[in-house]
């Protein structure tokens, strides 16, 4: 038991530094580390619903439509399940897309799996944080409009 721990432990840390390295890459817009650590089968789910595949991700970066400032992941949570992890965090980010501001705190899950000797992120969801007022004014607004 004490072994299982500490070899989770050592894989926890890992995928920690991982996190910490995606912020370094979005930041530096980075494609070879992005195309390193993302999976051929990746799909993100961005905060407008969207789902997103690898290459597109990798378009969006290379084109400069998607660009950050900053980016910083704090209250990371690491489960390990053998060779899948599952990563709850909170990114703090300053960037654009297509020339809009994207900048703000955003919750998110990553689902990493451990392929050929190396942890790959295969599945990504972010949530903007927003006060319960303005979710619940953007649900009235939607209510109002039949969106």
């Amino acid at each position: 038991m004490a072994e299982n721990q500490s070899s989770n432990a050592g894989v926890e840390q890992a995928l920690i530094e991982i996190e910490s390295q995606l912020d370094d890459a979005r930041v530096q817009g980075d494609i070879a580390f992005f195309d390193q650590t993302l999976a051929e089968d990746f799909r993100s789910i961005n905060p407008i619903g969207k789902i997103v595949d690898k290459p597109q991700s990798m378009v969006d970066t290379r084109s400069g439509d998607v660009s950050f400032k900053s980016s910083k992941s704090d209250d990371l949570q690491v489960r390990v399940y053998g060779e899948m992890a599952v990563i709850t965090g909170r990114a703090t980010m300053v960037g654009h897309f297509k020339g809009h501001s994207i900048s703000g705190q955003y919750r998110y899950t990553h689902v990493y799996l451990q392929r050929d000797g190396r942890w790959q992120v295969v599945s990504a969801q972010s949530n903007r944080v927003m006060p319960a007022w303005a979710y619940l004014f953007s649900v009235r607004l939607a209510s109002i409009f039949g969106a």
